[in-house]
């Protein structure tokens, strides 16, 4: 890691080109090309993807959301699961039970974007964001209805939390908490992103 960060944020150009404004646009343009248009198009395969539709569609059924009967994994997936099949008349099918990993991919990669645009130069960010949104296994699992996108989502937006909260307080924020030098704003988010997996 550099020891002039500033220098390092500021810098926005690499080899005289300027990395367009529109980047978030484009990372969305492409994650939505890539990880959500193909969703709906493939069929349930896998007898693990199985189970997890069952399990969706028990939740809608028992309407006990908080606590759902015989959860035994975490239950924010299946929310959001529920969420989108509620939303869409109460069919559970190949797009409510997907949608939430394909979501949350996208989110994923924006979030290694913009953060990562306060810790190397935007250019850098940007090929981070693209490295991650053609990695194979981050495509399959985004195409997968489990909760592992949802468990890979909030574990990298912790790590990230913490990254950039260790940063901030290192450099002089008032706000500091006394755990690893860490703000309290990037604290509570890193809890908050680690209890949410």
């Amino acid at each position: 890691m550099c020891s002039d960060r500033q220098t390092l944020r500021d810098a926005e150009t690499v080899d005289g080109k300027e990395l367009p404004k529109s980047a978030s646009f484009i990372l969305i343009g492409l994650s939505s090309l890539i990880l959500l248009l193909p969703l709906s198009l493939m069929q349930v395969t896998s007898g693990h993807e199985a189970q997890e539709g069952l399990r969706l569609r028990a939740l809608l059924e028992g309407g006990q959301w908080l606590f759902p009967e015989g959860l035994t994994k975490p239950p924010l997936f299946y929310w959001l699961g529920g969420l989108i099949a509620q939303l869409r008349g109460g069919v559970i099918d190949v797009l409510s039970l997907r949608l939430p990993s394909g979501l949350l991919a996208t989110f994923g990669v924006l979030a290694v974007f913009w953060l990562g645009r306060s810790i190397i130069p935007p250019t850098g960010s940007f090929l981070a964001a693209c490295i991650l949104l053609t990695s194979p296994l981050y495509v399959w699992q985004a195409h997968s209805g489990r909760i592992d996108m949802t468990l890979c989502f909030f574990v990298t937006l912790g790590l990230l939390a913490f990254f950039w909260g260790y940063g901030q307080g290192q450099h002089g924020d008032e706000r500091r908490s006394n755990l690893f030098g860490l703000s309290r704003h990037w604290l509570l988010s890193l809890y908050s992103s680690l209890v949410l997996t």
